[in-house]
């Protein structure tokens, strides 16, 4: 288990001499049975005796090692963050082999470790820190952590690994030059000790997860440290005219710096406990709206306005005060302060129809929509909103539990939430601790919260996918470590519930088996996420014939569930997803029932409303055979409604463009660039294609470029070149959606040109194991677009990478268009039993929102 002091404290796994009391005294207290307690004594005789870890003996350590070190993190012991993943690798070694180069090294190292804490809490030391925060994002910071050597000495050769949570994306650590940032040292109590730099290859949450990556260490040269003598390793040292450590882009509670420590100079670098840090958003940038989607007409609900920093984080300075409109009329204000959340309390709509409120800064500067609010009559369900998939510290994210709650409902505002930790870093304790939290925040009617974790198997074995349970008391989760396959899992699950009272959802990144769902457990399929959009996932899982729901989810790592902007590189880039669930009231019962039921719809982040039916029954659903389908209804959006594609078996059967306009002196023209993100077979998704280049225009004048719908705005830009008033530069990050920007022209003629110059770059955010289709350089790309003739619709070019087509489109678009859009339509084509059909909504901005699929005759799940 890998919490700080905090955590554990409110916990009450610590504090006093109970804590101090070993596990496992000969003739003593025992946490184990008989059996297992033989079998554990056996393991640690034959590593004592140096009798190596083989392929010959390796099943039978696992089946010792797996049930041992649960026994101990149930008793709040903390175990190697590593040991459940090398568990479950190593139990798939028919399936991968080269986990074996990984696996084996790492077990008597373990064995050794369990044996020091079972027998002696005391032995391995304490990690104390001089300060924890709260600290700005991206603020430079100087800060000590200590390490006080317990009762086993270090002997000489043994030392420090300075490690980093590899989602904190922060510059590596540096010790060559004591002016730059990111500098550490290293002192020691005992004036006697010596320091030799050295580097550590580690592979997982703290170096890599897709390859053995090189941390800082300090070889102890000199006498050995005994109980008493400290190490402090300062991060960020301004002794020799450093400016401090960077901290990271996004707001954290819970960050941790982890430091392992050899203690007996073998190479085997054991965990102590860590403390942890806050860090916070910085000054006020944009602002946030949240109110609920559906209400009845005079019903009293809250107004929440989330003031944010560059980066989607919280503000923690210069928050303005605001005034909130609804059609242009002021209904309410809120003063300025250093909170960046505000409530405005007890507004009510008194009549049907779709609202907007408008939150602006004093100075007209910051300003938002809420999303849109459709009052209605006795509405027969309410929209609510929610994360099915997110992450913290327990796995190989970053953050704690008590932060995780507290972002979903604070600050995402979230209806209910999951935290959906990966199974692969999981233990008994830490489940155990999910499942408390899971009961401690559950609020019934305000907000909801599910138990769930995520089955995290490699391709080859079924992909990854979210458990979830309907309620959380005395449920056991049927891991990775013992279901090396999918099928296994459903069996596994099908064993110890009843189908309605559990519910699968795979997701894309590392795709769940399209050819595997399980009818009754595995209701919905997550199509968008943080990792990018994967609409082909969902529909391979319809082609196949399995009746599914759409969701999406932000599988976020940094402990900010349902609203979180993306990292400047690697897989997380992207604004994360969200779920849509139609439900009649925010109960966990009753939002699990409409999980099942695929009553629930996608979006890539905003909460754009679909209120929509075919021939008058909601989605999700199976309708008896009808020659006539007719979809009707209304999207109602947070930006520009742009297009609305029907979608029949796999295939676009029409496409009705709200905001194509015809060519003008003066317009705006729409810039898109898509690449897909489809595994062409079965294997891990084609990652980011990263666009880097220029724009330039020639007889015409750039009056302004912006970006749109942007969620990274890190690794994402559009500018105006300082040099030249002509030209753009951009950045952006494509995988499976179109990214666009929006340029305001004057002038224009069939002598206008625009010319589009991409520089190569490498494709980013692949998933480890890409097996079949190795990530792609990508070519330089230059384009001439004649504006000639371009006089409306689309001007498109398309560039092959690879097996993929990626394609730059412009359009004239009309950036004032309407937020709302009313739906009717028949489908002219002959009707066949068991079609499906589902509608795409893309706005303005470049965000979606997928219906879930309706399905009209066929056969019914069975």
């Amino acid at each position: 288990m890998r919490y700080g002091f905090r955590w554990w404290m409110a916990l009450g796994l610590l504090g006093g001499a109970a804590a101090a009391e070993p596990l496992y005294a000969p003739g003593g207290r025992d946490y184990l049975g008989p059996e297992l307690r033989a079998s554990v004594e056996a393991l640690k005789a034959e590593v004592a005796q140096g009798a190596p870890t083989t392929m010959n003996n390796l099943d039978a350590r696992l089946g010792v090692l797996w049930p041992w070190s649960n026994a101990i993190a149930a008793q709040g012991g903390n175990l190697p963050v590593e040991l459940p993943r090398v568990v479950s690798q190593g139990r798939q070694l028919n399936l991968r082999r080269q986990y074996a180069m990984v696996v084996i090294p790492s077990i008597n190292g373990f064995v050794r470790e369990l044996q020091i804490k079972e027998e002696n809490p005391e032995a391995i030391g304490t990690v104390m820190a001089n300060a924890s925060g709260p600290w700005p994002v991206r603020s430079l910071v100087s800060f000590e952590q200590t390490y006080t050597i317990g009762e086993m000495p270090m002997q000489p050769g043994g030392g420090v690994m300075v490690a980093t949570e590899i989602v904190a994306r922060i510059a590596p650590l540096q010790r060559d030059d004591p002016k730059a940032k990111n500098f550490i040292s290293i002192h020691c109590s005992n004036p006697a000790a010596a320091w030799e730099p050295a580097t550590e290859r580690i592979l997982g949450m703290h170096g890599s997860i897709f390859d053995v990556t090189g941390v800082p260490s300090y070889k102890l040269k000199g006498p050995a440290l005994v109980k008493g003598d400290t190490i402090t390793i300062v991060y960020g040292d301004q002794s020799g005219g450093g400016p401090g450590l960077e901290l990271q882009t996004t707001q954290v509670h819970g960050a941790m710096f982890p430091l392992y420590v050899d203690l007996e100079a073998k190479g085997n670098f054991l965990s102590p406990r860590w403390p942890t840090y806050t860090i916070i958003g910085g000054p006020a940038a944009r602002v946030t709206a949240f109110a609920p989607s559906v209400l009845a007409p005079g019903e009293r609900f809250d107004l929440k306005v989330r003031t944010e920093d560059f980066n989607f984080n919280r503000a923690s300075a210069g928050v303005p005060a605001y005034e909130i409109t609804l059609n242009g009329e002021k209904i309410s204000s809120l003063a300025p302060g250093q909170d960046g959340v505000g409530v405005v309390k007890d507004l009510a709509l008194a009549a049907p129809g779709v609202y907007r409120y408008e939150v602006i800064s004093q100075d007209g500067k910051i300003r938002a929509l809420s999303n849109p609010i459709l009052v209605a009559e006795n509405p027969p369900y309410r929209v609510f909103w929610g994360d099915t998939h997110a992450h913290t510290n327990l796995a190989e994210g970053q953050g704690d539990i008590e932060g995780f709650y507290a972002y979903a409902r604070e600050d995402a505002r979230l209806d209910f939430v999951c935290l959906s930790e990966h199974d692969i870093w999981m233990d008994d304790g830490e489940w155990a601790a999910m499942s408390k939290a899971v009961r401690a925040h559950n609020d019934e009617g305000n907000f909801v919260t599910y138990l769930a974790y995520e089955w995290s198997a490699i391709v080859e074995a079924g992909g990854h996918h979210n458990v979830y349970f309907r309620t959380p008391e005395d449920r056991r989760r049927v891991p990775i470590q013992d279901t090396p396959g999918l099928w296994d899992l459903f069996r596994g699950l099908e064993r110890l519930y009843p189908p309605g009272d559990v519910m699968i959802i795979p997701h894309a990144h590392i795709p769940g088996d399209w050819r595997l769902a399980h009818p009754r457990l595995e209701p919905l399929v997550e199509m968008v996420s943080m990792h990018g959009t994967f609409e082909w996932f969902a529909d391979y899982y319809l082609r196949n014939g399995h009746m599914i729901g759409f969701v999406g989810a932000t599988d976020d790592h940094s402990g900010r569930p349902g609203y979180s902007g993306g990292f400047i590189a690697g897989p997380l880039q992207h604004f994360g997803g969200l779920a849509a669930v139609l439900a009649p009231e925010k109960r966990s019962t009753t939002i699990f029932d409409a999980m099942k039921n695929r009553l629930a719809y996608a979006t890539s982040g905003q909460r754009t409303l679909l209120d929509l039916r075919l021939n008058g029954k909601p989605m999700g659903q199976r309708l008896d055979y009808a020659a006539q389908r007719k979809i009707e209804g209304r999207v109602m959006g947070t930006a520009p409604i742009d297009t609305v594609d029907v979608v029949k078996n796999g295939r676009v059967l029409t496409t009705t463009h709200y905001l194509e306009k015809t060519r003008a002196p003066e317009g705006w023209l729409q810039v898109g660039l898509y690449s897909p993100s489809d595994d062409l077979i079965r294997d891990a998704p084609r990652g980011d294609r990263i666009w880097l280049g220029t724009i330039d225009i020639e007889g015409a004048e750039l009056v302004s470029a912006e970006t749109i719908g942007l969620g990274n705005y890190e690794g994402e830009w559009v500018k105006r070149d300082e040099t030249d008033p002509k030209r753009i530069l951009f950045r952006m990050s494509s995988r499976g959606a179109e990214k666009r920007m929006l340029l305001h022209l004057r002038g224009v003629s069939d002598t206008t040109h625009l010319k589009m110059h991409t520089e190569p770059t490498d494709e980013e955010g692949v998933t480890f194991p890409r097996t079949y289709v190795p990530a792609k350089k990508i070519p330089v790309v230059d384009f001439d677009f004649e504006f000639k003739g371009f006089n409306g619709g689309e001007l498109t070019r398309s560039i092959q990478a690879g097996r993929y087509t990626d394609a730059v489109t412009l359009r004239w678009v009309d950036p004032q268009g309407a937020l709302d859009q009313p739906i009717s339509f028949t489908d002219p084509e002959p009707a066949a039993d068991g079609d499906y059909y589902y509608l795409r909504v893309t706005q303005l901005d470049g965000r979606m929102a997928w219906s879930s699929p309706w399905w009209v005759g066929g056969i019914p799940v069975r």
